[in-house]
């Protein structure tokens, strides 16, 4: 096992060096001191492992691993660190990659054990197919290849997982640290808070590592950029079919109704990050313009039981919207449900009160008068 050791301090160095070789057959193949050496070190020995110091003077071992992990989103490291359990908890890695210093001979077997049953997984992993990856954003996240769920547990911190979807939505695009900070950390001290997103990008990669031919994590200039390879987005796919859809008739409707049954639900609805609310807003509104259509195309075509079916699903959701309750009350007229009339108009007051203590529009406070006076 070849190996890069970096650590501020050499006597750190050297002990650590004699530790490894008590446990293994250890190939040392560069001992550091300085971080600016280590990734020209790394690309030019292909070191199978790097134990990283956290705490050094000139940028954190946090920092520098993130920098090596772009390089290669596969190379192991470990890190090494002189703080107590508490600290190294608030960092929240795996602590498999960690040894608290001192660093004990039984920790370190466990560390080397744990490189090479992944490594050996790594050996016997079956090649990827070109297969495309399906995210899946509406409602609840899902990813999705050849047909089956690929289950990504390891996000370690609902940070983490905000961090990927937030870059996702980005996706493409350089997204700065500072926005990161704000977002995530808005509360932290600038240092605390610029550490928690350097670990947090590293466990992103991480977990990513197992989808690295259909996405990855890059360093840009001040910030991060969320690469995607062959990968579809539910939405994306249902926006670019409402987009495209053909003017409604009795050839297209089944284009229609195909689109709407892509429809999953609000645009990341499980995961309540306040910053998707204008995304989720734009897809509810083609959603419900695209309802409505249909409803009236039902409507126009005296398919009345149809019409309410399509109008109902805006109204379940929506209960605020008059001009829903406005097609119920027309679709129960041309039936001749003048009860269901009475009570749809009944309920549109009701809710207008509450929602807004306002009473229903003019056109449809006059038409109801006018009915009114027709079935009385």
């Amino acid at each position: 096992m070849r190996v890069v050791m970096v650590d501020d301090e050499k006597m750190a160095l050297d002990k650590l060096e004699r530790t490894l070789k008590k446990v293994s057959e250890i190939d040392v193949i560069a001992k550091l001191t300085n971080p600016s050496e280590v990734r020209r070190s790394v690309r030019s020995s292909g070191a199978d492992v790097v134990f990283i110091d956290i705490k050094m003077p000139e940028i954190s071992g946090i920092e520098l691993a993130e920098q090596l992990i772009e390089d290669d989103p596969h190379l192991p490291i470990v890190f090494t660190t002189g703080y107590e359990e508490y600290a190294i908890k608030a960092f929240e890695l795996n602590a498999l990659d960690y040894l608290l210093k001192p660093i004990s001979t039984r920790r370190l077997t466990t560390t080397i054990e744990r490189m090479r049953r992944e490594q050996g997984e790594e050996t016997n992993k079956v090649p990827s197919s070109d297969a495309p990856l399906n995210i899946q954003v509406s409602h609840s996240p899902l990813f999705i290849k050849e047909g089956k769920t690929v289950d990504l547990t390891g996000w370690r911190t609902a940070k983490a997982k905000e961090l990927f979807f937030y870059l996702l939505h980005h996706r493409g695009k350089l997204v700065h640290n500072s926005v990161l900070v704000e977002l995530l950390w808005p509360d932290y001290e600038p240092e605390r808070a610029y550490s928690q997103l350097y670990t947090t990008i590293y466990h992103v990669r991480k977990v990513l590592k197992e989808l690295s031919d259909h996405l990855s994590v890059i360093n840009g200039e001040g910030g991060y950029i969320l690469k995607t390879t062959n990968v579809t987005i539910d939405t994306e796919t249902w926006k670019e079919r409402v987009e495209a859809a053909p003017l409604l008739n009795d050839s297209t409707l089944p284009y229609y109704l195909e689109t709407m049954e892509l429809y999953r639900g609000g645009y990341l609805e499980s995961c309540g990050y306040e910053w998707a609310a204008v995304e989720q807003n734009n897809l509810e509104n083609m959603w419900i313009i695209m309802v409505l259509h249909i409803g009236d195309y039902y409507f126009n075509r005296k398919e009345y039981k149809k019409a309410a079916e399509w109008y109902t699903k805006v109204q379940t959701r929506y209960p605020e919207i008059e001009e829903v309750h406005f097609s119920l009350m027309k679709v129960f007229d041309a039936i001749n449900e003048k009860v269901l009339v009475k009570k749809q108009y009944e309920e549109l007051k009701n809710v207008m009160k509450r929602e807004l203590d306002v009473l229903p529009n003019e056109e449809i406070q006059q038409w109801y008068k006018k009915w009114k006076r027709h079935n009385t």
